[in-house]
C-alpha cells in the first residue's frame, strides 16, 4: 500500500511546511462556482505537491550518508544531522524544521516507517541504541536522549563520561509537545504521552500518561 505522501493526501501542516490557501478558490467554493473552484483547488494541490517534492529533494545529501534510508524522506528547513552514517530510517519519514538528530560513533539510531518528527525536536543517541517504531508521532520541541552526564562529586559534570542506556519507543506511539524521554526507557506500542511530560520509567502498551514524572491516567480503549 502506498503512503499518504505517495497518494498526495497528507496535509501541509503535517508535512512540516506552511499551508498556503488560495483564497480565490475558497471564495469560489462559497459562491458555488464549480469552474472557478476547480482551477483554484487545482493550483492549490499543485503547490502542495511542489512543496512536498522540495522537502524530498532536501533529503538527498543526507540520505547518501545514512546507513539505510527508505525511498521517501521529507525534511523541513534547517534540519541538522550529526553522524548520519549511524542512522537507519524507514520509508515515509518526515522531519520538520529546526529538528536536530545526532548519533555517537558507538551508537545506532533507528527510525521506522511513517514516523513524523515535529519541528524543534532533539533526538540524540549516545552509545547503545535509540529505536522509534513505525507510525509514531513526536510533537514539537520534544527531547529524546539515551545519554546522561555523570554526576559524581569532585569532578566537573561536563568533564565526566556519559552514561548511556538504550531507549525503545514502540509502534503507533503519540508523544505530545515538549516531552522529555530519558535514558533507559521503553515506551510500549500504542502509548500516548501528554504534552510536557517527563518520562523516567517504562510505559505500558496503550497507556495514556502525563505529568512530571509521567504517571498513568488510563489505558486506550
Amino acid at each position: 500500500m502506498r503512503s499518504g505522501y505517495d497518494r498526495g493526501e497528507m496535509h501541509d501542516a503535517e508535512r512540516g511546511m506552511p499551508c498556503t490557501f488560495d483564497h480565490r478558490a475558497v471564495s469560489a467554493l462559497e459562491n458555488g462556482s464549480p469552474a472557478a473552484s476547480r482551477i483554484g483547488l487545482g493550483w492549490w494541490r499543485l503547490a502542495g505537491r511542489a512543496r512536498r517534492e522540495l522537502a524530498r529533494i532536501r533529503s538527498f545529501p543526507v540520505r547518501r550518508q545514512m546507513a539505510m534510508a527508505g525511498p521517501y524522506l521529507f525534511l523541513g528547513p534547517r534540519v541538522q544531522f550529526v553522524n548520519a552514517k549511524r542512522m537507519r530510517f524507514g520509508n515515509s519519514v518526515t522531519v520538520r524544521r529546526d529538528a536536530v538528530l545526532t548519533c555517537d560513533g558507538r551508537g545506532r539510531l533507528q527510525i521506522g516507517n511513517d514516523v513524523h518528527i515535529s519541528q524543534g525536536c532533539v533526538i540524540a543517541c549516545g552509545a547503545g541504541e535509540l529505536m522509534i517504531g513505525d507510525h509514531t508521532i513526536i510533537g514539537e520541541y520534544t527531547s529524546i536522549r539515551n545519554a546522561d552526564h555523570g554526576t559524581a562529586r569532585g569532578q566537573l559534570i561536563r568533564e565526566q563520561p556519559q552514561e548511556c542506556r538504550s531507549i525503545r519507543v514502540g509502534q503507533d506511539v503519540w508523544i505530545g509537545r515538549g516531552c522529555a524521554i530519558l535514558p533507559g526507557v521503553t515506551v510500549g506500542d500504542g502509548a500516548v504521552i501528554g504534552a510536557n511530560t517527563v518520562v523516567t520509567k517504562d510505559i505500558e502498551p496503550y497507556a495514556v500518561v502525563a505529568g512530571v514524572p509521567a504517571r498513568r491516567i488510563r489505558f486506550r480503549v
